[in-house]
């Protein structure tokens, strides 16, 4: 019988970088963006958002789960509307919107990253509708998208998943993904998302607040890295 040598396979999972979205890859907040727009559309909703705003003062008071009033803000910019309409509006006439603030310094980083065999997930406090209208066009690349899910609840659009906001974002990974994962390298400007920076195993803030340095420095491992994107751009995507 011939000798044969022991064979062995040998598996390297491929690393991951996830990246939070509002403030990081684009310049506003999504929610105000929303806000500001539909307000300026239909300025009749500041009425509903006067009826329900004693859940946003509530939610800062006693800082209740942001679900809360992220659905009372979501219902009273959305309600009595026809649903089709309410879909145009979130996941394509807002990305619209959004994409004029995508920070065009992201696309190079994009490309280093799958030049390196990396997986781009994005995760996000941001609603997983208007996430995916903004990324099909900004990112045309292979990605995870992960963000709150939304749904129809009372003539309306609420929250119908836990905001996915600080730790809840590690949880919705591990969800979807699993716990056998390469936490290689995460991108985010704001300290909530300290737990996600801190699982991976290379960590860039992105535009960080000045007053929120001495918090990252205390509680963020080191070594990190920081850098500024502030060029917004219309027109370019990456293909």
């Amino acid at each position: 019988m011939p000798f044969t040598m022991p064979f062995t396979m040998q598996f390297t999972m491929q690393p991951f970088a996830f990246f939070d979205v509002d403030g990081t890859i684009i310049a506003k907040d999504s929610f105000f963006r929303l806000l500001r727009w539909r307000l300026g559309c239909e300025p009749w909703r500041i009425f509903p958002l006067l009826l329900l705003s004693p859940i946003f003062v509530l939610t800062y008071i006693f800082n209740w789960d942001r679900r809360y009033a992220k659905s009372a803000l979501l219902w009273s910019l959305t309600c009595f509307k026809n649903r089709r309409k309410i879909v145009k509006i979130l996941s394509c006439d807002l990305s619209e919107i959004l994409f004029q603030e995508w920070l065009v310094e992201t696309n190079d980083e994009l490309k280093k990253l799958r030049n390196s065999n990396h997986k781009i997930c994005y995760v996000s406090a941001s609603g997983q509708i208007w996430l995916r209208g903004l990324l099909r066009r900004a990112d045309t690349g292979p990605k995870i998208i992960i963000g709150s899910k939304l749904g129809f609840r009372f003539f309306g659009v609420v929250l119908i998943s836990p905001n996915c906001y600080g730790p809840e974002k590690l949880v919705r990974i591990k969800q979807l993904l699993g716990n056998n994962l390469d936490w290689h390298c995460a991108y985010s400007d704001h300290i909530a998302d300290i737990p996600l920076l801190a699982a991976c195993k290379q960590r860039t803030l992105v535009n960080p607040r000045h007053k929120h340095l001495p918090i990252f420095d205390k509680n963020l491992p080191q070594p990190f890295q920081q850098v500024e994107w502030h060029t917004r751009s219309q027109k370019e995507s990456l293909k």
